[in-house]
């Protein structure tokens, strides 16, 4: 359940990460390039859309090729990864969809926290270089003499 979840998520992060571009070292500028709400809906939708379709391969002839000494169930070559994780948890299905949803969320929510910080940060990133500049100035004035 939990590398089905870890896809999910992945699935979900890659369109979001993809979009987001390369940081340019500006907070504001990294956070308008920060995927829309819209999108990262769209991502989340593409993410429950591949979780589908991961739970509808038939895995049950690859079982029996991996231990053809056990016994099967008339129909088991045509078992999907769904119907075996339906068995060991009838709720699986629901749960992986609440999950990609929640995520979905908090990526947008983490997205809108930064885009309202992105202000602070470059405030107190132009202070740095400021600070930066004059230690600078300060030093090479000091050790010329």
């Amino acid at each position: 359940m939990r590398l089905v979840l870890l896809a999910a998520a992945t699935l979900l992060a890659t369109p979001a990460l993809a979009a987001s571009g390369t940081p340019r070292g500006d907070a504001g500028e990294l956070a308008q390039s920060l995927p829309s709400p819209e999108e990262v809906e769209a991502a989340g939708a593409m993410a429950e859309v591949a979780t589908d379709a991961l739970m509808n391969v038939p895995v049950g002839q690859y079982e029996e090729a991996l231990a053809p000494w056990r016994d099967y169930p008339p129909g088991h070559r045509d078992e999907t990864l769904g119907d075996i994780t339906q068995r060991h948890d009838p709720q699986f299905n629901d749960k992986v969809h609440r999950y990609v949803g929640k995520m979905t969320q908090r990526v947008n929510q983490m997205n809108a926290t930064f885009a309202a910080a992105a202000p602070v940060v470059d405030r107190e990133l132009d202070l740095l270089r400021q600070q930066y500049k004059r230690l600078k100035r300060e030093l090479q004035r000091r050790y010329r003499n």
